[in-house]
C-alpha cells in the first residue's frame, strides 16, 4: 500500500509539467466544452418544485395520482378565500366590471377548467317528480336586510357548502379555481378516437344522441408542468382579482400559488448564491492577498458547478430546490482543494523556490490528500443515491460528480491558469486579520466596550432575540478563544492528565444524550413552514385553516371495475361510513368530506319534501339509480366531477387543515388500512 501511495504522489508531482506541455490544447478543449455547458444551463434547465418531484414515476402514490387525473382531471386548484371589507360575504356590494383587466398575459387563464363560488353553486329543488338545480345565489341580489337574512339562512342550511364556499359566520367566502395543470397531454399525443370521423347510421335517427367529449377512452401520458407556467398563471389570476382589493381582501392557497411562491424562493437562493461567492472571494483574498489566487480559484470552482449542472440537464434530468445545496457543497469542497494547492504553492514561493518547481512540489505535497478527500466525500454522498426520493438521488449523484469535477479542474486546469498569471513576488505580510487585531488592541477599554455594545445591539435588532443571542454568544466565545488561545492550550495537557476519567465520563454522557436525542428526531415536511409567519402564503394558509374547512385536500379514488358499480347501496353506505369515521376521529384535522354519497343523500331528502329524516342512503339499488338519474339530468357537470360516465369510478374529496407530513402520518396509516380492505385508491395530499 505504501508503494502504491508513493507512486500516486510521484504522479501528482509530474502532473503540472504534463498539462503545461499541452496547455493550449487543454485550454481550447475546456473552453469549448464549458461554453456548451453554460449554454445547456441557460436553455435546458427545468425546475420542478412540487412535492410530486419527490415521488418516482412508478411509485404507488404517483400511479394512483395519475389514474385519478385521467378520470377526473387535474387536482391542482387555487382556493381563493375572500373577506369583504364590510365583514359579511352575504352583503350586497357593487357590481364588478369584468371587462377592465390590467395589461397582463390573460392567455394564461386558459388553464382554468372550472370556477365554483357563491355566485354559481347550485341548490337542488324538487318540482313535482322533477329535480331542478338552480343557483343558490339569485341573479338579482336582495337589497333589504330581511331578504339578506333569509338568503343567508338558506345558504347556512346547506351542510355541504358551509366551510367550503363560505364560513360558518358568513365573514369569509371561497372561490375554487380548478385548472388543467398536470393533465395536458405530452406533445405529439393523438387520441385513439377521432370524434369528427364518427357517424351514426339511420337506426339512431329517432334518438337524441350526443358525445361526451370529456369521457376518458384511453390512457394519456401528461407532460410535466413548467414552474414558470404556475408563476404566469398566478400573476394573471392575481391581476384579475387584485383590481377589486378595495372591496375584498384575498387569501389564495393551492399548489399553483405555492409553486409561484417557491419561484420567489429560487430568486432568494440566487441572491444567497451570489453572497456565498462574495464570502468565498473575501476569504481567499484574506488568506492569500493575491488577485490571481482569488480569480483562478473562483474560475476553477465555477467551471466545476457549470459542468455538473450542464451534464445533468443534458441528460434530461429535472432539477429541484436541492440544487442550492448541491452548488454549496461543490463550492465548499472545490475551494478546499484550491486552498490546499495555493497554500502549498505560496509556502514554497516564500522559501525562494521558483514558479515551476513550486508547482511540482505543491502537487507532490497535497495531490494525494486532495484525491483521498474527493474519493471519501463522493463515496459518502453516494450513499444517498439509494434513497427512493428522486430529488435526493439526483442531489447525491450531482454532488458526487461535482466533487470529482472539482478535483479534475484542480489537477488539470489550475496549474495552467497559475502559469498564465501567478504572483511575481510572494513576501511575508501581516494578514488583514492581524492588522485589524493590532488596531483593536490599540484602543482603550471604553471605545472597545462602546463598539462591542453597539455591535451586539445591531445584531439583536437585525436577527431578533434568539438568533441574535446565539450569534452574539458565538462572537463572544470566538473573541475569548482568539485572545486567550495560548493560555487555553497551555492548560489543556494539565487538565487531561489530571482528570482523564472525568473527561471520558463527560463525553460519554454527552454521547448518550445525543443518541437519545436522535431517537426523538421527527422528519416533517411542511412547505408553508419555509416562509415566515407574516409571509402572504403563511397568512393565507392560517386564514383558510381557521375559517374554512382547510387548505389541504386528499382524494380517495374508488374503482369498482364494474359498470354501474357505484350504484350499489352497500358500497355507498360504506363510503358514507368512512366519511363519518374520518370526520369523527380527526375533528381538528379534517374539516369536510364530500362524495357521491352526499349527492345521493341530499337528492333523497329533496325528493322527499326536504324531510331531514331522508338525508340518508336509500335501501335499494334501484332507488339510488333513480336519484342519480335525476341529479345527472339537473346537473351533469357536477355529476361528472364526482363519478365516471359508466358509474364504475368515483372519489371522496377530503379537505383538511394544513399540517406537516408527520402530522398526517397516523391518519394516512389508518385510512390506508381501511382502503386496502376494498378496491379504493388513495391519492395523498400535497402538504404546504
Amino acid at each position: 500500500m505504501d508503494k502504491f501511495l508513493f507512486g500516486l504522489t510521484a504522479v501528482f508531482a509530474k502532473m503540472p509539467n504534463r498539462v503545461l506541455r499541452s496547455k493550449r490544447l487543454v485550454l481550447v478543449v475546456l473552453a469549448l466544452v464549458s461554453i456548451g455547458m453554460f449554454y445547456a444551463m441557460a436553455t435546458r434547465t427545468v425546475f420542478d418544485l412540487s412535492s410530486e418531484s419527490f415521488m418516482q414515476d412508478e411509485s404507488p402514490a404517483q400511479m394512483a395520482l395519475d389514474e385519478f387525473r385521467r378520470q377526473f382531471g387535474s387536482d391542482r386548484s387555487v382556493f381563493i378565500i375572500y373577506k369583504p371589507t364590510d365583514g359579511d360575504v352575504f352583503e350586497n356590494w357593487q357590481s364588478l366590471d369584468r371587462t377592465k383587466f390590467p395589461g397582463v398575459d390573460l392567455d394564461q387563464l386558459i388553464h382554468i377548467r372550472r370556477v365554483k363560488s357563491l355566485a354559481n353553486i347550485r341548490l337542488q329543488e324538487s318540482v313535482g317528480d322533477a329535480l331542478l338545480s338552480g343557483r343558490l345565489l339569485p341573479k338579482a341580489l336582495p337589497e333589504t336586510a330581511e331578504d339578506l337574512n333569509s338568503f343567508k339562512a338558506r345558504a347556512m342550511a346547506q351542510p355541504d357548502y358551509v366551510s367550503s364556499f363560505y364560513s360558518k359566520d358568513g365573514g369569509y367566502g371561497g372561490i375554487l379555481v380548478q385548472t388543467d395543470f398536470g393533465t395536458v397531454p405530452i406533445e405529439g399525443y393523438e387520441s385513439a378516437v377521432d370524434i369528427a370521423g364518427v357517424e351514426l347510421d339511420d337506426s339512431f335517427s329517432d334518438f337524441d344522441v350526443s358525445f361526451d367529449e370529456a369521457a376518458v377512452i384511453q390512457e394519456v401520458e401528461y407532460r410535466d408542468v413548467d414552474p414558470r407556467d404556475y408563476l404566469d398563471f398566478s400573476d394573471a389570476l392575481g391581476a384579475v382579482y387584485g383590481q377589486y382589493d378595495e372591496q375584498l381582501m384575498y387569501y389564495p392557497v393551492g399548489e399553483p400559488t405555492i409553486m409561484s411562491q417557491m419561484q420567489d424562493v429560487l430568486e432568494q437562493l440566487r441572491i444567497l448564491g451570489f453572497l456565498m461567492v462574495i464570502i468565498f472571494a473575501v476569504l481567499l483574498w484574506v488568506l492569500f492577498r493575491s488577485a490571481s489566487a482569488l480569480v483562478w480559484s473562483m474560475v476553477t470552482i465555477t467551471l466545476s458547478v457549470a459542468w455538473c449542472w450542464g451534464v445533468t440537464v443534458l441528460l434530461g434530468v429535472t432539477l429541484s430546490s436541492m440544487i442550492a445545496l448541491t452548488i454549496l457543497l461543490i463550492f465548499s469542497v472545490g475551494i478546499a482543494d484550491c486552498v490546499h494547492v495555493m497554500s502549498a504553492y505560496f509556502s514554497f514561493r516564500r522559501e525562494g523556490i521558483e514558479h515551476y518547481a513550486a508547482l511540482t512540489k505543491s502537487y507532490e505535497k497535497v495531490g494525494l490528500a486532495i484525491l483521498l478527500t474527493t474519493v471519501t466525500t463522493a463515496a459518502g454522498i453516494l450513499v444517498l443515491a439509494t434513497s427512493n426520493l428522486e430529488p435526493i438521488r439526483i442531489f447525491a449523484l450531482m454532488c458526487a460528480f461535482g466533487v470529482v469535477l472539482a478535483f479534475f479542474f484542480t489537477i488539470v486546469l489550475l496549474p495552467i491558469l497559475l502559469d498564465l498569471w501567478h504572483p511575481t513576488a510572494v513576501t511575508e505580510k501581516g494578514s488583514v486579520a492581524d492588522r485589524l487585531g493590532d488596531r483593536w488592541h490599540a484602543l482603550g477599554n471604553v471605545p472597545k466596550l462602546v463598539i462591542a455594545l453597539a455591535t451586539a445591539t445591531a445584531i439583536f435588532i437585525v436577527l431578533g432575540g434568539m438568533l441574535g443571542l446565539f450569534i452574539n454568544t458565538v462572537i463572544a466565545l470566538t473573541y475569548w478563544i482568539i485572545n486567550a488561545h495560548q493560555q487555553i492550550l497551555a492548560r489543556v495537557p494539565t487538565i487531561v492528565e489530571g482528570a482523564p476519567r472525568l473527561i471520558l465520563a463527560f463525553f460519554a454522557i454527552i454521547l448518550a444524550l445525543c443518541i437519545y436525542g436522535s431517537t426523538k428526531i421527527v422528519i416533517d415536511t411542511n412547505i408553508s413552514g419555509l416562509f415566515k409567519d407574516d409571509h402572504p402564503l403563511a397568512v393565507a394558509v392560517n386564514v383558510v385553516d381557521n375559517n374554512m374547512a382547510g387548505s389541504q385536500d386528499m382524494e380517495v379514488m374508488i374503482d369498482t371495475k364494474t359498470v354501474d358499480g357505484m350504484l350499489d347501496v352497500d358500497l355507498l353506505t360504506a363510503v358514507d361510513a368512512l366519511q363519518t369515521s374520518l370526520e369523527a376521529r380527526y375533528p381538528n384535522t379534517i374539516g369536510r368530506t364530500y362524495s357521491l354519497a352526499n349527492i345521493v343523500k341530499d337528492t333523497n331528502q329533496v325528493m322527499n319534501d326536504d324531510n331531514p329524516e331522508f338525508y340518508r342512503i336509500p335501501n335499494s339499488n334501484q332507488a339510488v339509480s333513480q336519484l342519480l338519474y335525476l341529479f345527472n339530468s339537473a346537473n351533469p357537470e357536477d355529476r361528472r366531477n364526482l363519478v365516471s360516465d359508466d358509474y364504475s369510478r368515483s372519489h371522496i374529496a377530503v379537505t383538511s387543515r394544513s399540517m406537516g407530513s408527520f402530522g398526517y402520518q397516523q391518519m394516512f396509516a389508518e385510512v390506508d388500512w381501511i382502503l386496502k380492505q376494498g378496491s379504493l385508491i388513495l391519492k395523498p395530499p400535497i402538504p404546504t
